[in-house]
C-alpha cells in the first residue's frame, strides 16, 4: 500500500506515548502494528489511519504533549480498533484490545478503566461526558463535522461507502436519523477549543441532510 503523509507521524506519536508510560519498543511496536492492520482494512473509508492522525493533530494544537493525559491519547488510538457497520457494539469491542495491551503494559487499573470509558464517550450516546476528558474526546471525534465543506463531504461520501451493503432508501433514512440528532444538540461541541466550530458543523449537517432528501 502507497505510503501516506500521515505514516510517519503516526508512529513517532505511538513511540512517544509509549515511552511516555515506559514502555519498551519490543512491547509498543508490535501494538502499533496490529491497530495500523486493523485501521488499514479494505472495508474502512473514513475510520482509517487518516481518522486517528486528524484526532491527533488535534489534541496536540489543544494541548502540548506535555499538558495531554495519556488516556486520552490511548482512547483515540483505540477507540475504533474495531469497526463493523453492521454490528451496534463496536465502542464496546475495541475497549477489549485496548484493555489487553494495557495489561500487558502493566499500566495501572485506574489508567485501564479510564480509557475504556473514554472510547465509550465516542458512542455518543445521549449522556454527554460531564468531565473534561470526556468532553474532549468527544470534540476530537466529532471534529469532522466542522470541516471544510470539501473534507466533510468527502467525509460523507467514505461513510456511505464504508455501508454500501445498506440499500439507498434505508441509508438515507438511517443517516438522516443520524445527522439530526446532532443537529438537535443545544451544543455540539463541549470544550473551550471547540466552542467556536458549532456553526460551521451545523451547515454541513444541513447540507448533508438536504442533499439526502433531494436525492
Amino acid at each position: 500500500m502507497k505510503a501516506q503523509p500521515w505514516d510517519a507521524l503516526l508512529k513517532n506519536a505511538w513511540s512517544r506515548l509509549a515511552r511516555s508510560l515506559t514502555v519498551p519498543p519490543d512491547q509498543a511496536d508490535p501494538v502499533f502494528r496490529d491497530l495500523a492492520e486493523r485501521y488499514l482494512q479494505p472495508s474502512r473509508y473514513y475510520h482509517t489511519l487518516q481518522h486517528i492522525d486528524e484526532m491527533l493533530t488535534r489534541l496536540d494544537a489543544i494541548h502540548n504533549a506535555a499538558a495531554q493525559s495519556p488516556a486520552v491519547a490511548i482512547a483515540v488510538w483505540f477507540h475504533d480498533a474495531v469497526y463493523d457497520t453492521r454490528r451496534t457494539d463496536n465502542e464496546e469491542r475495541s475497549a477489549d484490545p485496548a484493555q489487553a495491551c494495557l495489561a500487558g503494559w502493566g499500566v495501572t487499573d485506574d489508567l485501564t478503566g479510564r480509557v475504556g470509558a473514554l472510547i465509550m464517550v465516542t458512542k455518543h450516546g445521549t449522556t454527554l461526558p460531564a468531565d473534561h476528558e470526556g468532553r474532549l474526546i468527544s470534540d476530537l471525534d466529532l471534529a469532522i463535522l466542522a470541516a471544510p465543506a470539501e473534507r466533510y463531504d468527502r467525509y460523507a461520501s467514505d461513510i456511505r461507502r464504508e455501508y454500501a451493503w445498506v440499500p439507498d432508501a434505508d441509508y438515507k433514512a438511517g443517516r438522516a436519523v443520524v445527522l439530526r440528532r446532532f443537529v438537535d444538540r443545544t451544543t455540539l461541541f463541549l470544550t473551550d477549543a471547540m466552542s467556536g466550530a458549532d456553526a460551521a458543523a451545523r451547515a454541513n449537517l444541513t447540507r448533508e441532510l438536504g442533499r439526502l432528501a433531494a436525492q
